[in-house]
């Protein structure tokens, strides 16, 4: 088989500054690593400010822009991970996020000296997707998004790739700093009405602490670009609603500034000048360009053939967004060759793509061992294609970005998808 390497795109980041630090308070619920949960399928003048809630920067990055040796025993030995050189932390398993749904907020952990996760680098306020609807607006508009509830996905994943200043197709507004969740939920910032920071939308700002998002985690703009820039895919994030309520912290993290004063403050928050983004040409025979990630209500934008082009704008795998002709989109990772590589987020390996690739038909929880139990290593979203290591007793043991671990083989099909040698 025509061995391929992948093309990431790569660009040197000098963060700027995000403002002053303020103190963190402990959350009630902690966040061990291994969680049990149920089965579940221009600059203005202006009086001295301290925005909140933020950090101070961390220093400019010194990371190599070539992967390190893999120790032998990791899953880095089947599917060696990308080191972004315009990241701030390069390492999946630095940071450990946890996603409050019932405080709205992300807390950011590091390990302590006993390796756990315990150690507080950040908290941040957030709202993630809305449970509760207007039940008389929903019956009169059954196909309207905006009466229909969109949870944030519950449970363990792996952080994804990343967007500096996206478009939303399905919402027609935009966000900066987007880092993937899982499938169509992104972490980002709150919205703009168009790609330009003087149109920072209000009403997404005052709502921070409360879940009214369509499934995405929104944020502060300097909460967001933290996340950006620190949050390598790869990285383990778990989605509870299982913490103790805590208003006192929800409301601590909530920012004092009007807002037109944060709306003049985000305008400080910059990126350095960015190189193009790669292009990419359809390898199968008929792409579909799509305004979700493999959603049953995804509308087809387009039709895409073999040989024509795209601009890669959120390298992931299995859904890339990519823009083709005029339209904003995603399709399949594996429809999509740049430069003689495949695109994907987190996983450099020599690989091509066919029918013959394993593939999951839903979304399944990745186990340490081949047994079915509470606990587990994350989920591992439908359509991912999957670099199997072996098959045995109905279970198949894969390696899924710094993880090894093992699925049960009814879920594991052969189709079109990337093929890894």
């Amino acid at each position: 088989m025509k061995r391929i390497s992948a093309f990431i795109l790569v660009f040197v980041f000098l963060l700027s500054g995000c403002g002053s630090s303020v103190p963190v308070n402990e959350p009630s619920g902690g966040a061990p690593p291994s969680v049990t949960e149920p089965s579940d399928t221009p600059a203005v003048s202006e009086p001295e400010v301290t925005p909140a809630p933020s950090v101070s920067p961390p220093p400019s990055p010194t990371v190599s822009a070539s992967p390190t040796e893999p120790p032998a025993e990791t899953a880095d030995t089947y599917v060696p991970q990308v080191t972004y050189s315009y990241m701030l932390n390069s390492d999946p398993g630095k940071y450990y996020l946890l996603l409050d749904l019932k405080n709205q907020v992300m807390t950011a952990y590091e390990k302590d000296e006993n390796g756990e996760y315990t150690k507080i680098v950040r908290q941040m306020l957030c709202s993630t997707g809305k449970t509760d609807v207007d039940e008389e607006m929903a019956a009169l508009y059954p196909d309207d998004p905006k009466y229909k509830p969109k949870p944030t996905s519950r449970g363990i994943y792996k952080t994804g790739g990343h967007e500096l200043f996206g478009y939303f197709p399905e919402f027609h507004c935009y966000a900066r700093y987007w880092t993937q969740l899982v499938g169509g939920n992104f972490m980002h910032s709150i919205m703009y009405s168009r790609k330009d920071l003087n149109t920072l939308q209000s009403s997404a700002y005052r709502a921070l602490g409360r879940n009214v998002s369509h499934g995405c985690v929104r944020m502060y703009v300097e909460d967001a670009q933290w996340i950006y820039y620190n949050i390598p895919p790869g990285t383990t994030i778990n989605v509870s609603d299982k913490e103790k309520r805590n208003s006192k912290l929800t409301k601590s993290l909530k920012s004092k500034l009007s807002f037109a004063k944060y709306k003049e403050y985000q305008k400080t928050i910059t990126d350095p000048p960015q190189p193009p983004n790669m292009t990419a040409v359809i390898t199968a025979e008929k792409a579909q360009l799509r305004n979700g990630c493999g959603g049953d209500n995804d509308r087809i934008y387009a039709n895409m053939k073999k040989g024509e082009k795209v601009e890669i704008l959120l390298p992931s795998d299995p859904w890339c967004k990519v823009k083709y002709k005029k339209r904003i989109g995603y399709t399949l990772t594996a429809n999509l060759k740049a430069d003689g590589g495949i695109v994907v987020s987190g996983n450099v390996a020599e690989y091509t793509s066919g029918n013959n690739a394993k593939v999951l038909s839903e979304t399944v929880r990745m186990y340490r061992e081949p047994k079915v139990t509470n606990e587990y290593i994350c989920k591992i979203p439908k359509f991912e294609s999957l670099k199997v290591l072996e098959e045995s007793g109905g279970w198949t043991k894969v390696a899924y970005f710094n993880e090894i671990g093992y699925v049960q083989s009814k879920y594991v099909k052969t189709r079109w998808g990337i093929v890894y040698n």
